[in-house]
């Protein structure tokens, strides 16, 4: 008997999220969820015996900072290193212009966000804009639960610490010491497609759901990416490599829904393709271009036809003989902002949606004096950002999601600052 019989609805489909979600199968997840853990418990136990403050903002550092792989790691901490200068910068221009005001500090802190967010959705740098928003919205707090401007300033010093040495941690951990490299992932992505569509031509296998073949051809596009900008082989080959993804990505998308029946009668031309995908796989897995002089007969042809393989016979056939020293054409240098940054008006509202937040946060907690939660602000730009890429997001239950982990969170604080009172 099945126990989810008897569970209630609400349960059910809580328990196949959390399976779902775990059981994702994304290139180097394992190693950033090691990095993130390591990373997270050397950012606590350095700054509670040094006495670091903001640990908050540390580890804010390291969730958006640890990624899948090293070259992306290095980027994005370049990207924080130039916005703890900007945000620090921003932040003392407006303590001096507007300490002593505080509508008018307020104002300008509105603008800087403003501006953050409607960047942060449409230039490529958006995690540069997203870090200096965080800092700008946070230091509005000091002034208000500070009277004295000598520890306002020492606090947002502390501010270029709190942000540099989670920094330097993930470089270290996440490059240096324990790299996942993005070529070395997507030779493993290539070959666990390449064994997903050979499953499918051998057997009747069910089909995977649409979602889960548009995030591993996505995971592909990425990785390629990635491989372009830090391997020197996969630059000089680039034009082969490129053909072998999208090769394996037709070969992967259209045998999914393939009936092995279909080719039942031809088992001399299934096991060549079956030969010729196993002999390209063990070429990617050397990281060598896979080189082959197979070709159809007249009969073969025929009968690839008939099953509805001939396509796929004729990518094989194409990459196995493309010269892997193939030049590449010249790219396009694509541009810094979306087209449509400033003609649509999704982008701005989106900026003013939060702000407005960050704003209703800010009167709320001056109001009623508890300078426990002035991280609400800090909280509206984190929900808002989006989970993979800076682009804008209709899914509002991924935002429900999101806000219900940082209520968790909360929640978990008050109560064990509750237990120690």
């Amino acid at each position: 008997m099945n126990a989810l019989n008897y569970l209630p609805l609400s349960v059910v489909k809580l328990l196949a999220f959390f399976h779902e979600e775990l059981s994702e199968q994304r290139p180097g997840r394992l190693t950033q969820v090691g990095q993130l853990w390591v990373g997270c418990l050397l950012v606590v136990l350095i700054s509670m015996t040094f006495e670091i403050p903001f640990l908050a903002i540390s580890l804010a550092v390291l969730f958006y900072g640890v990624q899948s792989n090293a070259f992306y790691t290095k980027f994005v901490a370049i990207l924080f290193v130039v916005a703890t200068v900007l945000e620090i910068g921003s932040l003392f221009l407006i303590y001096k212009w507007s300490y002593s005001y505080p509508l008018m500090r307020i104002i300008i802190a509105s603008a800087v966000v403003l501006v953050c967010m409607f960047m942060m959705r449409t230039h490529r740098l958006g995690l540069l804009f997203f870090a200096v928003a965080i800092v700008a919205v946070y230091g509005q707090t000091f002034p208000g639960m500070l009277d004295y401007p000598e520890v306002v300033v020492r606090l947002t010093l502390w501010c270029i610490v709190v942000g540099l040495y989670p920094t330097l941690l993930m470089v270290l951990i996440g490059v240096l010491w324990f790299p996942s490299r993005a070529v070395t992932q997507m030779r493993h992505a290539l070959c666990a497609r390449l064994d997903d569509a050979v499953s499918h031509l051998l057997s009747d296998v069910a089909p995977q759901a649409e979602k889960y073949i548009e995030r591993n051809v996505l995971a592909l596009q990425k990785l390629n990416v990635f491989c372009l900008a830090d391997d020197a082989d996969w630059q000089a080959r680039s034009v082969w490599w490129q053909n072998c993804v999208s090769t394996v990505t037709y070969l992967y998308t259209t045998l999914n829904r393939y009936s092995a029946d279909a080719a039942s009668q031809y088992p001399a031309l299934v096991q060549k393709i079956r030969n010729e995908i196993a002999s390209l796989q063990q070429a990617v897995a050397q990281g060598e271009p896979w080189q082959s002089t197979w070709s159809l007969s007249a009969q073969e042809r025929v009968a690839a036809r008939a099953c509805g393989l001939e396509t796929i016979c004729d990518q094989l056939r194409q990459l196995g003989q493309m010269s892997p020293d193939t030049p590449p054409a010249p790219a396009a240098k694509p541009p810094a902002m979306t087209p449509d940054a400033f003609s649509n008006p999704v982008y701005i509202r989106y900026a003013l949606k939060t702000l407005l937040a960050c704003m209703i946060c800010y009167v709320f907690y001056s109001g009623v004096d508890w300078e426990g939660i002035h991280t609400c602000m800090l909280t509206c730009i984190i929900v808002a950002k989006s989970k993979h890429r800076f682009v804008i997001s209709e899914n509002v239950a991924t935002l429900w999601r999101r806000a219900l982990r940082r209520a968790t969170g909360a929640a978990g604080r008050h109560f064990r600052h509750a237990l120690a009172g």
